[in-house]
């Protein structure tokens, strides 16, 4: 291996790792993506179920804490509903950054062999000569 095939060897195995660190982070934002969405569902399902309630008899007091309460439940919602469409934006944006990762590590991978393979025809002249 010369110089110039070692040097795109280690490139290769240094986008690699990178490439390892981005799938890591990218299973890390998905999870989270599905929880937020997750959670949403759960607030969405509860406060409706709390919209339902609404209809039994309530003195004031008690109305006046079930639409406190429900005004929490549907900003609750509303902030996941927003972090889910937001982390959804990023897994997207980092899927396209892997794929282009990716086709650098494969296109200098092909380098590193194309290397390998003059270097070795070099070498077979020379021994010939």
């Amino acid at each position: 291996m010369t110089d110039r095939s070692k040097l795109l060897s280690l490139m290769t195995k240094r986008q690699s790792l990178g490439l390892m660190g981005a799938r890591r982070a990218l299973v890390e934002m998905i999870a989270q993506q599905k929880s937020a969405e997750a959670l949403s569902q759960r607030l969405d399902a509860l406060l409706e179920a709390r919209r339902q309630q609404a209809g039994a008899s309530m003195n004031v007091a008690q109305l006046r804490e079930h639409r406190r309460l429900n005004d929490q439940l549907a900003a609750e919602a509303d902030r996941n509903r927003l972090r889910a469409q937001t982390l959804a934006a990023d897994v997207a944006r980092s899927v396209d950054e892997l794929a282009r990762a990716d086709h650098k590590r494969r296109t200098l991978e092909d380098a590193a062999l194309t290397a390998r393979a003059h270097e070795q025809a070099e070498r077979d002249r020379k021994a010939e000569a």
